[in-house]
């Protein structure tokens, strides 16, 4: 590369940085081993990196928005997906009683106490008892 070259990429670089400084702005945020550690440890069960993490959990504190950890979301879709799967066999049994215009009551009833133990098991197991890591400075 010769001086020319050289010169005309400073310029490009220190004009990029110049316009790049006006849109953005950096912001340093002093943390604790400990508070770090529970960070990037949040930050690893999210697949992402612990500044990607706080940037998203302080705009949404700031939108009183709430952020769910994924694995908390992984879980609701499938209890969704078990209420949705219970509540189809319960169609299923309007239909045939509509068709033949009879109703078991006993397999109704049983469908029901099945989604109720179901949903009771879903939550006691994995969200109530579950210990989500959070962090607290």
């Amino acid at each position: 590369m010769n001086n020319s070259d050289t010169e005309k990429r400073k310029n490009y670089q220190k004009n990029y940085k110049e316009k790049y400084n006006k849109t953005h702005h950096s912001v340093n945020v002093t943390l604790s081993l400990k508070e770090y550690k529970s960070l990037q440890k949040f930050a690893q069960q999210e697949n992402s990196k612990p500044t990607t993490v706080l940037k998203e959990l302080a705009f949404a504190q700031m939108n009183k928005q709430t952020v769910y950890p994924s694995e908390l979301l992984t879980l609701l879709q499938e209890h969704n997906r078990l209420v949705r799967s219970i509540a189809n066999n319960l169609n299923q049994i309007a239909h045939h009683a509509n068709i033949f215009h009879e109703v078991d009551k006993k397999t109704v009833f049983d469908h029901l106490r099945q989604l109720h133990i179901q949903i009771e098991q879903f939550s006691k197991q994995q969200v109530f008892n579950q210990q989500f890591k959070t962090t607290k400075p």
